[in-house]
């Protein structure tokens, strides 16, 4: 069974980080999607998703450092649901469990992401996801992979 997510969009705030309980750091991030189609009118027509997407430990601490707002993201993790209860009203919410994600530039390398590459260290860059270059053709990725030489499958 697979249980598998990849967005790739741009972040519409920066990252929500706070520190839970037990120590560990969780960032909150909003990912928009667009979709272009031409309706039945000739008329061109775009819709934007957004994906609540978490992370957790070093992932989120990558993630305080290195995105803002607008930053060109692909992010790879599986769908979590849960619901909420308020008042006696249940609401379901669909959630992105991050495994990880990649900083992507698009001509335009940011502060954020220079001071943290040097500050923080990363596995070796890897090849973009296919759908990557289609939806930015420009994109170069750079891995920001929480993972640890343990997590290797060798």
């Amino acid at each position: 069974m697979v249980n598998k997510v990849e967005v790739l969009g741009r972040l519409g705030a920066d990252p929500d980080v706070k520190t839970l309980d037990n120590g560990t750091t969780l960032a909150r991030i909003s990912v928009g999607t667009n979709k272009n189609w031409t309706d039945k009118n000739g008329v061109k027509q775009e819709e934007t998703s957004w994906h609540n997407i978490t992370m957790f430990g070093k992932l989120a601490e990558n993630a305080q450092r290195i995105l803002q707002k607008g930053s060109l993201v692909f992010v790879e993790g599986e769908l979590k649901y849960r619901t909420v209860e308020r008042d006696g009203v249940k609401t379901r919410y669909t959630d992105i469990n991050a495994r990880d994600f990649r900083i992507l530039t698009d001509g335009k390398r940011n502060e954020n992401y220079q001071a943290a590459s040097q500050a923080a260290p990363q596995a070796a860059p890897q090849a973009a996801p296919q759908a990557a270059p289609q939806a930015a053709p420009q994109a170069a990725p750079q891995s920001v992979n929480a993972g640890t030489d343990d997590d290797l499958p060798f």
